[in-house]
C-alpha cells in the first residue's frame, strides 16, 4: 500500500494528525481486512495560536469598519482578558449566552474585571474554526454587525478558546467606548 504513490500522498500528509487502523480475520479467498482512517482531530490551540487569531479578529474587523469609512477599533489587552475568560467559562461550563452563571451579564463581568467604559457590546460565536469564519458569520447577522460596524465603540478585546464543551470552539468580542 505505502509503495502507491496516491497513498504515500495521504498517509504523510500534514493535514492528518490521527490514524486508526482496524482489522478483522475473515473465511474465505479474502482472510485478511483492514482498514485505515487518517482523521484531522481538532485539539486546542496553543496559546500563541490563540494570541494570533484574537489580533487576526481585530484585523478582519477594522478591514470591514473601514470599507464603510469608520475608524479602526484600538486593540485593548485588559478587554481580551474579560473577552477570554468569557469565552473559556463558556467552554469550561458547556454554555452559550450572554449572561454568564459565572460573571452575570456584561456589565458584570467588566464591573468584576475593573473595566472603566461608558458604552460596551459583545457578540459571541460558537463553532467557527478560524477568525475568517467567526468574522464572516458576525457580518452576515444583523445584530453582530451592528456592534462591529458601530461609530461609538473605540476598543476592542477578543477572546478565542477551544478544547471542549458542545461546539468546541469559543469566540467573545466586547466592545466599548472609553
Amino acid at each position: 500500500m505505502l509503495k502507491d504513490s496516491r497513498y504515500q500522498q495521504n498517509f504523510f500528509s500534514s493535514h492528518y494528525n490521527c490514524i486508526a487502523v482496524g482489522y478483522a480475520g475473515g473465511k474465505g479467498k479474502y482472510y485478511h481486512y483492514w482498514t485505515v482512517w487518517l482523521l484531522d482531530i481538532p485539539g486546542p490551540a496553543a496559546a500563541d495560536t490563540r494570541a494570533q487569531y484574537e489580533e487576526k479578529v481585530l484585523e478582519l474587523v477594522n478591514k470591514e469598519r473601514a470599507a464603510r469609512g469608520l475608524r479602526p477599533l484600538q486593540w485593548d489587552e485588559e478587554l481580551r482578558k474579560v473577552a477570554r475568560a468569557k469565552s473559556e467559562d463558556m467552554r469550561d461550563r458547556n454554555y452559550f449566552a450572554h449572561d454568564s452563571p459565572t460573571y452575570g451579564s456584561l456589565a458584570e463581568m467588566l464591573s468584576t474585571f475593573g473595566v472603566k467604559y461608558r458604552f460596551a457590546g459583545e457578540n459571541l460565536a460558537a463553532g467557527q474554526k478560524t477568525p475568517q469564519e467567526v468574522v464572516a458569520g458576525w457580518m452576515n447577522s444583523d445584530g453582530h454587525r451592528e456592534n462591529i460596524l458601530n461609530p461609538r465603540f473605540t476598543h476592542l478585546g477578543v477572546g478565542y478558546a477551544d478544547g471542549g464543551g458542545k461546539y468546541f470552539y469559543y469566540w467573545t468580542q466586547i466592545f466599548v467606548e472609553r
